[in-house]
């Protein structure tokens, strides 16, 4: 989907308590459970952060500290078991898997958020499209990623069995509408709690949208649906109806790798 060619559970041993601890500082403002009862998600960063690299690591653990929105979406995917761990695997395996190359992707089978090593690489370091450049591009392009890609998750778990080709086609370009709307609003929330918690203006939603990957395509969307997409009062985009309607005739045309 994206230009990217983008992607235990008893208690703790006296050993690992002072990881833990590090962790539970980490989620706690966001997930209100016992440190010796660890829920769902938790389980599942822990694992990813005992075999990601420090980088890796150090990328999701920013996006989801920094989005409330994308904090609360993570939490429940993972409490429906819809998420059930994040992975980082090599290019060679991912095009296995999609038969496409993509840096990010899911596998809806087994419940898996998947990345490269070589998404984390340019994520880390390549300002957008625009050629802007900020301290938070990274940050809220991987907010983006990972608050699109859940929506993905929870939506193609709801499918109905068995659809046929062109049918299924046609679910996954919508989803695929309504994850671009999701990832935007993550970013949004960061950036609203950069600000204090106050609304982002006019000039700062546009700053936002420039330095974002796929900002033109929300840009495009927007313009297609005739400025009919719904925004609320907090630049938010409403995840229904014509907004979604616009982002899905936005993709369809674009190669396969935009959607997923």
């Amino acid at each position: 989907m994206e230009p990217l060619s983008f992607r235990k559970g008893s208690l703790l041993t006296t050993a690992c308590a002072c990881f833990f601890a590090g962790l539970v500082s980490f989620v706690s403002p966001f997930f209100a459970v016992r440190a010796e009862e660890p829920n769902s998600l938790q389980k599942i960063l822990t694992t990813f952060y005992a075999t990601a690299s420090s980088e890796q690591a150090s990328l999701v653990r920013a996006a989801i500290v920094a989005s409330p929105d994308l904090a609360q979406q993570a939490n429940e995917s993972a409490t429906l078991g819809t998420l059930k761990s994040i992975e980082v695997i090599s290019k060679d395996q991912m095009i296995k898997l999609k038969r496409l190359e993509m840096g990010a992707a899911i596998d809806d089978e087994h419940g898996r958020l998947l990345f490269t090593p070589e998404f984390f690489s340019f994520i880390a370091v390549s300002p957008p499209p625009s050629g802007e450049k900020g301290p938070d591009i990274a940050r809220n392009n991987l907010i983006f990623v990972i608050g699109h890609h859940l929506a993905l998750l929870d939506s193609h778990k709801k499918y109905p069995p068995n659809l046929p080709g062109p049918t299924l086609v046609m679910y996954h370009v919508w989803d695929e509408g309504k994850g671009y709307l999701q990832g935007w609003n993550d970013v949004v929330a960061a950036a609203e709690k950069q600000n204090s918690g106050k609304n982002l203006d006019d000039a700062a939603l546009s700053n936002l949208r420039a330095h974002l990957w796929w900002g033109h395509i929300l840009i495009a969307a927007t313009v297609k649906s005739g400025h009919r997409a719904t925004l609320t009062p907090s630049g938010r985009f409403v995840i229904s109806g014509d907004t979604v309607a616009a982002l899905a005739e936005t993709v369809a045309p674009m190669p396969i790798q935009y959607i997923e």
